[in-house]
């Protein structure tokens, strides 16, 4: 039940942890700009590289019995769209810079595997409940890679097309809901739904 990352970074008298996903396409000056802010938790901007497109910033609710939800910020959410120093609840795992010694508030292992929420969203909830402040500095963005010749950022998606993505994302995940469904199973239902609707229309032409 050891927490390699971090408990490795302590052993060797590191003062800092980055951890960076191997599909991101760092600015050259990222790791000067987020030590420089000093912050027990840090990370910079950077778009999912498909589906929603969502900035991978997320809010943390507590309902009143206690059961806890996260959400995407929106495109259009001030964090996203004024450049800097954020404080959030969650930041995404592919770009974050600790304080090594937040590591000390928390029962190991620290980067616990946990499939419902994500490695990334488990960790932040833990350092939230243990009274540790995240930031995202939104002035930073980081590419995500999708392909050789393709990366994902604010620059590259148009807006229109990111808004859209979302919605139609709330859109699925409500369908979901309200039939109760598999997700296989909804998309099966659609695409045959799909085809009656087409051979409807050939019927009528």
């Amino acid at each position: 039940h050891r927490s390699p990352l971090s408990d490795d970074a302590g052993c060797s008298g590191c003062d800092w942890l980055l951890t960076i996903d191997d599909d991101m396409c760092t600015p050259k000056d990222m790791i000067v700009r987020l030590l420089a802010h000093d912050k027990d938790v840090c990370g910079a901007l950077y778009l999912q590289r498909g589906g929603s497109y969502s900035p991978v910033i997320l809010k943390r609710t507590i309902q009143p019995d206690g059961a806890m939800s996260t959400s995407f910020l929106r495109h259009s959410d001030p964090i996203v769209t004024t450049p800097g120093l954020h404080q959030v609840d969650i930041i995404g795992g592919a770009v974050m810079l600790f304080k090594v010694d937040i590591f000390r508030k928390l029962m190991p292992p620290v980067f616990e595997y946990e499939k419902l929420l994500g490695t990334d969203v488990n960790v932040c909830c833990r350092l939230l409940d243990a009274g540790v402040e995240i930031f995202c500095d939104t002035s930073i963005e980081v590419a995500h890679v999708r392909d050789e010749r393709e990366l994902v950022t604010t620059r590259t998606v148009p807006l229109a097309d990111r808004e859209m993505a979302q919605v139609s994302e709330q859109l699925w995940n409500d369908a979901l809901a309200y039939t109760c469904m598999h997700p296989e199973e909804l998309e099966s239902a659609m695409v045959q739904a799909g085809l009656k609707r087409e051979g409807a229309r050939s019927k009528l032409g």
